[in-house]
């Protein structure tokens, strides 16, 4: 990795979970100066070089102010759950992302933010028997993640507008996980995804030992610090909007 980094301001909205916590800890060692939004959940990493700033992104305020004088964003931040809420409540991934989505990329317009970089899901991508590649987008869902995919798949076109569609263009770069797994990742019951949950009722003992689904499902799972370095490398050298999948490549 460049100096690309180094002795810039950068934001990570969501400074305290899973994907932001990881990305801290790379970009301390890359000197980048820090500034990371926590809500409920406190913050894992605490050091002199890391400025945490409380706050609300459903709250154009609070966006506005997280946003002043910052470089570069990468937007962590979301309302995250496992398969049991996705199926119970999608609901909840609905309303409270897309305040967040379009309050920090607004508020990082205003700001002059150099570039914005979004996580968005493999969710967006029909079932298949394939691997996907970025342009098999079609905008039909798998039945049970039709809510969250829309959410997601609306904010990368969102992107695409402030990246192509108006006269200052704001530049923004789109990234779709793979499966991710690694140091700090939800372990509770209800956010907990495939492998934390299975490590937990290994852990516990569960038996019988349940799973969701039919066991026949093909996942694509990445470690965490793999995925961190590929998002930086796509946040240095993507000058123009091109969402890419970031993944292991083998089921």
């Amino acid at each position: 990795m460049s100096d690309y980094f180094n002795s810039k301001n950068v934001l990570v909205a969501g400074g305290s979970g899973f994907v932001g916590t990881n990305l801290i800890k790379k970009l301390s060692l890359y000197g980048a100066n820090i500034t990371a939004t926590i809500n409920k959940k406190r913050p894992i990493l605490v050091n002199n070089n890391i400025n945490y700033v409380k706050c609300d992104l459903r709250l154009p305020e609070d966006c506005k102010r997280v946003s002043r004088n910052i470089d570069y964003i990468f937007m962590c931040a979301a309302n995250t759950s496992g398969a049991k809420v996705m199926n119970l409540n999608p609901l909840a991934h609905l309303t409270p992302n897309m305040i967040m989505n379009m309050n920090i990329l607004e508020s990082a317009y205003e700001a002059d933010v150099k570039k914005f970089l979004f996580i968005s899901s493999n969710t967006i991508y029909p079932l298949t028997d394939f691997p996907v590649k970025e342009e098999d987008v079609t905008n039909k869902f798998y039945k049970s993640y039709h809510i969250v995919a829309w959410m997601k798949r609306f904010t990368e076109i969102v992107c695409d507008m402030y990246s192509n569609k108006i006269k200052n263009p704001m530049k923004t770069v789109v990234v779709r996980p793979g499966n991710l797994y690694g140091p700090y990742d939800k372990f509770d019951w209800e956010k907990s995804k495939v492998i934390p949950a299975l490590i937990r009722r290994s852990v516990e003992r569960h038996d019988p030992f349940k799973i969701w689904g039919d066991g026949m499902d093909l996942k694509d799972f990445l470690y965490i610090d793999d995925y961190i370095d590929g998002m930086l490398l796509a946040m240095e050298m993507l000058g123009e909007f091109q969402p890419i999948n970031i993944a292991y490549g083998h089921s």
